[in-house]
């Protein structure tokens, strides 16, 4: 038998017959019983309890707390493994646990614990019962996703929230902190996959939702292709970065990379696009220009569009997501003083590179110049005494610099092509914001705490953009 409670009912039939009854409810012989009186006499049900945080999948370990408007609150709790589940926990009693002010802890990786409570009230009919289930599934600094639509794979990579890095050249500016975790490309944006997204999002006749839906213009000579040199529509399975992508064309196209995975993902949970046209995030954005004007304030409009900030569908990253992740490193190599676990590269260096930008402090460019090559593709290196060239023509195939994964396993996060961020470089209705430097560049622009603007309607051979997503 559930808990008890005693309920007065005063019932009159039809003005003829009045009647006390003393009813004792709880479980379930007694509760609904004791609910259906109530609700003839007015006596009402304890609203049921909350979980806070809510039921389901967490990413590091978690307390619970368990609130309601009832005097007393009761629960039951199995646990178990993904491995091994637990069964369902019995309903609660009046000799279960009383939850009282502690939360619930839950922790370990693959942990999984399943709970019922139930609130009570003098007076009142006990609450429903609240059942929850919570998996905790820990992510992991680098930890990827594999998305795979149609033959073509790419891969996010996890970044933690909570992390405060210190930014500027000399690492001397007001840190900054990203406070929520998030996904990361683990390259640029490759050909292979703009071209296979744009071609469905606008030339698409499967009925799916933005299939077919979509419209990108652009000025001849300028439109997007594969690398600094390709030709466009052609080498559709290139791996060198999509280029001549402005910052509208970006914005878009990442929401029809969220529909176009949406279309494929079988029985995976549908993710929700990013930018609106409307306040209430019913209308995604679809179409994008070249136009060579800048229109702000226009709220919904290219330039200027809603953001739902708890979408899960890809986007453009925050100019200080992407350099947390750049400048992230798990050894204390070329780091700056003070931080730990992680540590960060130094703001004069390129992503993951163990000396600074410029170093030339063993004559012909030496060190610097070796520690660039490693990580970056970039055009010229300083010698000491003059700008030289590297000898890199164009882009290169993402990861072309096999060795030179930052400590989040991202490629090419210094140079090949500048990088697309979604925020304005000094202030609403300026430009956006680039990150990175590129295949053409000197090795002064590729270093993690540069930052360079350009108009959002820019398209050029040297500039692609990486995705994000948030958590």
């Amino acid at each position: 038998m559930k808990i008890l409670s005693r309920i007065l009912v005063n019932v009159v039939i039809t003005g003829a017959l009045a009647f006390t009854a003393c009813v004792k409810s709880g479980g379930n012989d007694y509760g609904l019983l004791a609910i259906l009186l109530g609700r003839v006499s007015g006596v009402q049900q304890v609203a049921a309890p909350a979980f806070t945080p809510s039921a389901g999948t967490h990413h590091s370990d978690i307390s619970i707390e368990i609130t309601s408007g009832g005097d007393h609150i009761y629960y039951e709790m199995t646990a178990g493994t993904v491995a091994s589940p637990p069964a369902d926990p019995d309903d609660p009693t009046d000799s279960s646990s009383e939850y009282l002010s502690t939360p619930i802890s839950v922790s370990g990786d693959n942990t999984v614990v399943r709970i019922k409570a139930i609130a009570v009230k003098e007076g009142m009919a006990d609450s429903d019962v609240l059942y929850g289930e919570f998996i905790i599934n820990i992510l992991y600094p680098g930890e990827k996703e594999v998305f795979s639509v149609d033959g073509i794979s790419f891969n996010m990579v996890y970044v933690p929230g909570g992390i405060t890095f210190p930014t500027a050249k000399n690492d001397l500016g007001a840190p900054a902190t990203v406070d929520n975790a998030y996904w990361i490309g683990e390259t640029e944006v490759t050909y292979e996959l703009w071209y296979a997204v744009y071609d469905w999002a606008v030339n698409g006749s499967g009925g799916a939702a933005g299939e077919g839906e979509y419209a990108f213009s652009f000025t001849s000579g300028f439109e997007p292709r594969a690398g600094s040199d390709g030709t466009p529509g052609s080498e559709t399975a290139s791996q060198e970065p999509a280029t001549h992508v402005n910052w509208r064309h970006a914005l878009v196209w990442c929401n029809a990379l969220t529909e176009w995975y949406n279309a494929s993902n079988g029985t995976a949970p549908d993710l929700s696009c990013v930018y609106y046209t409307d306040a209430g995030f019913t209308a995604p954005l679809r179409s994008a220009d070249d136009t060579a004007v800048l229109v702000y304030p226009d709220p919904g409009g290219q330039d200027d569009p809603y953001v739902d900030p708890d979408a899960d569908g890809f986007r453009l990253l925050a100019s200080s997501e992407w350099e947390l992740a750049a400048r992230w490193r798990n050894d204390a190599v070329n780091t700056v003083a003070g931080y730990t676990d992680p540590y960060f590269t130094k703001g004069d260096s390129a992503s993951n590179a163990t000396t600074y930008h410029n170093d030339s402090s063993s004559g012909s460019g030496e060190p610097g110049k070796s520690a660039n090559d490693l990580v970056a593709v970039y055009g010229y290196y300083w010698d000491g005494d003059s700008w030289e060239p590297t000898g890199v023509t164009g882009t290169a195939a993402v990861k072309s610099k096999t060795l030179g994964a930052n400590s989040l396993g991202l490629y090419d996060m210094s140079g090949n092509v500048w990088e697309w961020c979604f925020d304005w470089y000094t202030g609403p209705g300026s430009i956006r914001v680039r990150r990175g430097g590129c295949w053409s560049a000197y090795d002064y622009t590729i270093y993690v705490a540069n930052t360079a603007g350009l108009q959002p309607y820019g398209a050029y051979n040297f500039l692609g953009f990486r995705l994000g997503r948030t958590e």
